[in-house]
């Protein structure tokens, strides 16, 4: 089912006014881009921020799970799967 399964990351991408962080978030089953988002800087509201874009698109699932590579970006500290509620993302 689309917009269920969901796994996202972050870049740092050279650009010609210095480094910028991309933040993006794929859809495991279309393979689709959903989400995304640029930033100076990596802190949690640019991982938050590309999520609620997803979200407010009408692209992810009631019950979604997002599964990220155990970066502290949204301050999850090593956990795996976090699941997407509403515009925001709850531990569990």
């Amino acid at each position: 089912m689309p917009g269920l399964r969901l796994i996202g990351d972050i870049s740092c991408v050279p650009t010609g006014e210095g480094w910028l962080y991309l933040a993006t978030v794929l859809d495991l089953c279309s393979k689709e881009l959903i989400g995304y988002a640029m930033a100076p800087h990596m802190r949690t509201g640019l991982a938050i921020e590309v999520i609620t874009k997803a979200y407010d698109a009408g692209l992810v699932a009631e019950n979604a799970i997002m599964h990220a590579d155990r970066g502290s970006q949204l301050g999850f500290k090593g956990l795996l799967q976090h699941r997407v509620l509403g515009s925001t993302v709850a531990v569990g």
